[in-house]
Formats: structure tokens, C-alpha cells, sequence
């Protein structure tokens, strides 16, 4: 199982117009804001491989089952989240109203030997666990191969 990455940088060297501009604006931004925002936008993953399924543990915690999507095409599996808090605070003629937003989207890439119809989850305590099994009869087990 896999994470896809995310890259904002240009494929090949033919579409740069102006390389030293992308250059200097990928070391600025992507290396460094982009980076550090993205750590702290995005929740950790722990991805745990057993014999006979997988594991997931994502750290998410402040949100709701009902804030997360899961869903899953080929051999893709998307986790999804967006989550909007409005504060409302009135005293006599003065008023405070807060918004909060935050939003992630993890992908991660199948094995082959996956249920994907017995996929769970859970979200308790602050973590989402999605437990992954494997398909009992596409494991491989280790054998000795005897020469003829």
C-alpha cells in the first residue's frame, strides 16, 4: 500500500517559458511554505501490514464520524474530510463571529490482494481506523520450488 505524493512541479523541461522564474519560485514556495503547510494541514498516517489484512490509523482529532468520506474507485482509496466551524458571540452592541476551516484529502494506493468489499472504519478517541483485509485465497505462501 502507497501514498500517492503530490507535486506541483512542472513534468518536463519543454513547457518552461521562463526556467530560472520556476526555479526561483518553486525554492521559495513549494520547498518551503508549501512544505511546512502541508505537514501541518495534513493529519499523520500510520500504515501497519499484517499477514492477513492491512491497517490504517490516521490522527484526526477534533472531527466527527459523519466529517469524513471515504470512498474507494479501482484501486485507489481517498480519505476525505471537510469541516466547517462558525463561533457566534454577542454582548449589548458588540459582536464576534469566527470562521474555521480545514479540509484534507489523503490517497493511497491498493494492493491487489485486498477485500475491497470488506473494508471497515472507525473513528474513536481522535484516530480513524480503516482496517483493509486481504483475500484469503490470493495469498502467497512461501514454498520450496524442487528442481527437475
Amino acid at each position: 500500500m502507497t501514498l500517492i505524493k503530490f507535486s506541483n512541479r512542472i513534468p518536463s523541461q519543454k513547457n518552461r517559458t521562463f526556467p530560472v522564474i520556476n526555479d526561483l519560485f518553486n525554492e521559495m514556495f513549494e520547498n518551503s511554505i508549501s512544505q511546512d503547510f502541508r505537514k501541518w494541514n495534513m493529519p499523520a498516517v500510520n500504515i501497519i501490514n499484517y499477514d492477513d489484512k492491512f491497517e490504517l490509523h490516521l490522527a484526526a482529532p477534533g472531527m466527527k464520524k459523519e466529517d469524513f468520506k471515504l470512498n474507494i474507485e479501482g484501486d485507489q482509496l481517498t480519505i476525505s474530510v471537510s469541516k466547517e466551524v462558525e463561533t457566534k458571540e454577542v454582548q449589548g452592541n458588540y459582536s464576534r463571529r469566527e470562521f474555521q476551516f480545514s479540509s484534507f484529502n489523503r490517497r493511497f494506493t491498493i494492493p491487489d490482494d485486498v477485500n475491497k468489499d470488506e473494508i471497515k472504519a472507525a473513528y474513536e478517541n481522535g484516530i480513524l481506523l480503516i482496517k483493509i483485509p486481504r483475500q484469503a485465497d490470493v495469498k502467497t505462501k512461501s514454498r520450496e520450488i524442487k528442481l527437475s
